[in-house]
C-alpha cells in the first residue's frame, strides 16, 4: 500500500488532535470522570509531578508498544502513525490545559461541571470525526482494542469493551492503592463511553461529504449507503479508509 498525504489532509488531522485534546482537558476539568482510556494516564497525574500530557504520552506508548510485540512483523506500516497521533496529542493537552484553569470543577456547581463535561464529551466526538474524515490512524487505545480482540477472538465491539473495562479496573485498583480515594473514574466515564462513539458517526455522517470534497477534491464522491459498521471503531474505520483510497489510482 502506498499512502499518499496531502497539505488539507494533515491540517484536519492536526486541527482534530487540538480539539481533541482540549476536549480532554474540559472532561478532566469537569471532576466528574474521564473516558476510560484516559483515565489511566490522568490517574497518574495526582500522585506524580507529571503532567496529563505526559503521562498520556507514556500510556499510549505502552500501548502502541504492545501492539507492535503482539502482531511482530504483521503490525502494519501505516498504524507507525500512531506514535505521531500520540506526540501530537500530548503536546496539545499541556499546551491547551492552562487555559481552562477558570473551567476547574473546584470553583463550579453541580450544574456548571456537568455543562463543563458534556461540552467535552460533544467536542471529542466531533474532533474524532475530523480525524476520521482525514483517514489516518487515531491513537493506539483503539489500536490495542483492535490486536486484543483478534488475538482471543472476539468480534471487535466486545474487545473494546473489555479493553476499556480493563482500563477502568486498572485505574481504580491503582487510585485506591497510590490515594486510598477514587478519582479519575466517575459518572463522566460512563457518559463518555457511551456517547462519544455516537456523536463522532453522528457528526462523521453530516460533515464527511464537505470536508472530504475539500481535502481530497471531488473524485471520491460520497455514498450515503456506505456507513462505518457499529462494531468498528473509528481507528479501524480510518485504517480501512486509509487503505481503501490510498489504493485507488
Amino acid at each position: 500500500m502506498k499512502l499518499r498525504l496531502n497539505p488539507r489532509q494533515l491540517v484536519l488531522y492536526v486541527v482534530g488532535f487540538a480539539l481533541f485534546s482540549l476536549a480532554v482537558c474540559l472532561t478532566s476539568r469537569s471532576n466528574l470522570g474521564i473516558s476510560p482510556v484516559t483515565s489511566v494516564a490522568y490517574i497518574f497525574t495526582f500522585f506524580t509531578p507529571l503532567s496529563l500530557g505526559v503521562t498520556q504520552l507514556i500510556w499510549n506508548l505502552l500501548l502502541f508498544l504492545i501492539q507492535l510485540i503482539w502482531l511482530g512483523r504483521a503490525f502494519p506500516k501505516l498504524q507507525y502513525l500512531q506514535l505521531i497521533a500520540s506526540l501530537l496529542l500530548s503536546a496539545f493537552i499541556d499546551l491547551i490545559m492552562p487555559f481552562t484553569a477558570a473551567l476547574d470543577g473546584a470553583h463550579l456547581p453541580l450544574a456548571g461541571r456537568f455543562a463543563v463535561l458534556i461540552a467535552g464529551v460533544l467536542l471529542m466526538g466531533f474532533a474524532l470525526s475530523l480525524l476520521l474524515v482525514s483517514r489516518l490512524v487515531l491513537l493506539p487505545g483503539d489500536g490495542f482494542a483492535r490486536v486484543f480482540a483478534d488475538k482471543v477472538g472476539l468480534e471487535f465491539g466486545k474487545g473494546k469493551v473489555l479493553t476499556d473495562s480493563t482500563f477502568v479496573i486498572l485505574t481504580i485498583l491503582v487510585s485506591f492503592a497510590a490515594l486510598g480515594r477514587l478519582e479519575s473514574v466517575g459518572i463522566g466515564t460512563v457518559i463518555a463511553a457511551l456517547a462519544v462513539g455516537n456523536v463522532a458517526r453522528l457528526s462523521h455522517r453530516t460533515i464527511d461529504r464537505g470536508i472530504s470534497a475539500w481535502v481530497f477534491g471531488p473524485t471520491e464522491p460520497f455514498d450515503p449507503k456506505e456507513e462505518t459498521p457499529l462494531e468498528l471503531s473509528l481507528d479501524e474505520a480510518a485504517y480501512e479508509s486509509t487503505h481503501r483510497h490510498s489504493d485507488n489510482p
